[in-house]
């Protein structure tokens, strides 16, 4: 694995962790199939990571399945993040329509 990719891995994860949390705590009531999704492929990805760590003959394949699995999971945890923001901005504008009638 070269430079560029273990720092692209290392980022990639390191935001989707962030993101993966930030989601867990605001859809923590209705938790869907999208974030069981996104903790799963990430849960692969750290077990990929483990096995790259003990390993070096698959180090090749669980290179690209660990960018696979957090590259998913980080644009299903950007698409959650938008959802709730889009959602939280609709709230924000009924409830002050609402005030004003």
């Amino acid at each position: 694995m070269t430079s560029k990719t273990k720092y692209l891995i290392i980022l990639i994860s390191v935001i989707g962790l962030i993101l993966l949390i930030f989601n867990y705590i605001k859809w923590m009531n209705w938790e869907g199939e999208y974030l069981l999704i996104a903790k799963i492929l990430y849960l692969i990805g750290f077990i990929s990571f483990v096995i790259f760590s003990l390993a070096k003959a698959w180090r090749k394949i669980l290179t690209k399945i660990m960018l696979l699995t957090f590259s998913i999971s980080l644009t299903i945890n950007v698409y959650l993040s938008y959802t709730y923001y889009e959602r939280e901005k609709s709230i924000a504008i009924m409830t002050k329509y609402e005030r004003a009638n």
